[in-house]
């Protein structure tokens, strides 16, 4: 819930948003159209939300707010709440006087009124004065503005209201809730942890702390436990956004990708500027292979919030998935400067070293995450991969760690098919291909690896359908141009080879697989070598070797 909504016209949109800046400076979160309704958002659904949705109600009128329809009904509704909550109310007059806004709004006409020639700043400390005089409870008032510090990065303020908070009401749920998550973000996951269970302690079903001390448990290294609390927060009943904020990263957690899409666009209805619901949304639709979606998510939480380690970690993934490498990596670095050893970040950046061909940097990231969670696949997958890169034999032990894990979503079976393929096993990775698209029919990743398979089958026509599919998805999928590229050289089509190529050199310019293909396909000599199995494998799938010999190495 917003402390303060702002209702203006037009003309004193530049008023409006200062105000709401010198509040929001203060700790004082601030519903203004600006800033809550996304283009395409139902207008009247999304004002009325945020009348519903604040504890104050402040009105810049004005000429053109009095000749408008669109304010005199929002006005209509704020009366509508006056009669209500006496003292909601807060008017502000600009260019019209006591007079006129007594003859305008007779209704209204005793309520104290300030003046926007006084400056936003006199302004924002009335406002101030009448938020927090009229605070029925002084610990509660703390515990909001910790959480308004917290979603702007501003993890200093947000300890200090949530301490000062917990100096007037000691086990305050939610002040105890707000500095976990501040320790949590600084990278304190112990002390994130305790006051969870301090937080758990006051109130055993606040799906926040639940929430909370499922992720500390997860960063240090208490796996079970933290999967223990996510299913616990899916038995709680969720009402408010920041509890269907929980249970979509708790279904994440636990595999159940559709039901996480879900919770998160019900938490972002209910609070349409939630950061951390954004970022939820963000990781799902990543997981589903939306990455233009979840980038548009990632810059508006971003927005809110730069330093955001985990929107900086969804921005990296969907990057990634876009092909774009040097931004992946940039962002998988920032969000691990900000919050060193996130077993997530590492291993994500150790895939992105992994398909840049820095096999060592992968090992090392990848091997710090698995010191984490063994079981983390974006890690294992990673550092099978680089150690098969690097002809070194261990490789082969991550790969059957991957096969051996139960996959729960199509990301999973996607890694899940490459190391099968890797194991010799290519009727079973197709099965698992198989199933991560029975699963996500339009998932871009599942189809071009699928692809890869036919076309190492030589079911050429399958792979093409397959890697076209991806592309009509994704236009700018990596994988899915390189199976492309690679088919099309395979039956003879060395001009949709070049163009693929090329495309794939503007995404990875640096890709050496990428130079050997467009090479391919203006040499004639070289393109009947891809025929004659002389050229690089597809780096999707790396070759299988003979029972009891160490298999070739690949370049990612």
């Amino acid at each position: 819930m917003a402390d303060v909504f702002i209702s203006h016209a037009s003309e004193t949109k530049d008023i409006a948003e200062a105000l709401a800046a010198a509040l929001e400076n203060e700790g004082v979160s601030v519903w203004l159209d600006k800033t809550k309704l996304k283009l395409g958002s139902p207008l009247r659904r999304g004002i009325e939300e945020g009348l519903r949705n604040s504890r104050f109600l402040v009105v810049i009128f004005s000429t053109e707010y009095f000749r408008r329809a669109w304010p005199q009904a929002e006005l209509d509704a704020i009366a509508s709440r006056d009669r209500e909550d006496p003292g909601a109310f807060l008017p502000v007059l600009h260019n019209v006087t006591l007079a006129e806004f007594a003859h305008q709004v007779p209704t209204l006409a005793d309520r104290h009124a300030v003046f926007t020639s006084d400056g936003a700043d006199a302004i924002a400390n009335v406002i101030l004065e009448v938020v927090r005089g009229h605070q029925e409870n002084a610990a509660d008032a703390l515990a909001e503005r910790a959480a308004g510090f917290l979603e702007k990065g501003r993890y200093g303020e947000a300890i200090r209201e949530a301490e000062e908070c917990l100096r007037q009401e000691p086990g305050h749920p939610d002040g105890l809730v707000c500095r976990s998550r501040a320790r949590f973000w600084q990278g304190l996951y112990q002390d994130a942890e305790n006051d969870a269970i301090q937080a758990l302690t006051r109130a055993p079903a606040h799906a926040t702390a639940l929430l909370m001390r499922a992720q500390a448990r997860w960063m240090l290294g208490r796996i079970e436990e933290s999967l223990n609390d996510c299913a616990a927060i899916l038995r709680l009943k969720p009402r408010t956004s920041l509890e269907f904020m929980a249970r979509a990263f708790a279904e994440g957690a636990l595999g159940d990708i559709a039901a996480a899409l879900e919770a998160a666009q019900t938490a972002l209805r209910l609070d349409p500027g939630n950061p951390s619901a954004m970022v939820a949304r963000a990781f799902a639709l990543v997981a589903t292979g939306k990455a233009e979606e979840a980038l548009a998510d990632v810059n508006a939480a971003l927005a809110i919030n730069p330093r955001n380690p985990s929107a900086l970690s969804a921005r990296s993934q969907a990057e990634m998935m876009r092909g774009e490498m040097n931004q992946a990596l940039n962002h998988a670095t920032e969000a691990l400067n900000l919050q060193p050893g996130n077993p997530m970040a590492l291993s994500l950046r150790a895939e992105i070293y992994q398909a840049l061909g820095r096999p060592q940097e992968a090992v090392r990231d990848a091997s710090d995450a698995l010191a984490i969670d063994p079981r983390n696949l974006f890690a294992l997958n990673a550092r099978a991969s680089s150690l098969f890169q690097m002809q070194d034999a261990r490789w082969i032990h991550d790969a059957q760690a991957i096969v051996n894990q139960p996959p729960r979503t199509p990301f999973d079976r996607i890694v899940r098919a490459r190391a099968l393929v890797a194991c010799q096993r290519p009727q079973d990775a197709l099965a698992e291909a198989n199933a991560a698209l029975q699963a996500d029919p339009s998932n871009q990743m599942a189809l071009a690896f699928r692809g890869s398979i036919h076309m190492a089958s030589q079911r050429f026509d399958d792979a093409l359908r397959d890697a076209n599919a991806a592309l009509a998805v994704n236009p700018r999928n990596p994988f899915a141009l390189m199976v492309r590229a690679q088919t099309s050289l395979m039956t003879g089509n060395r001009e949709q080879a070049a163009r693929d190529a090329v495309e794939l050199l503007r995404i990875r310019p640096d890709d050496p697989m990428a130079g050997s293909l467009l090479d391919m396909a203006r040499n004639p000599w070289n393109q009947n070598m891809m025929k004659t199995g002389m050229a690089p494998q597809n780096w999707m799938q790396p070759p299988a070797a003979p029972p009891g010999q160490f298999p070739p190495p690949y370049k990612g």
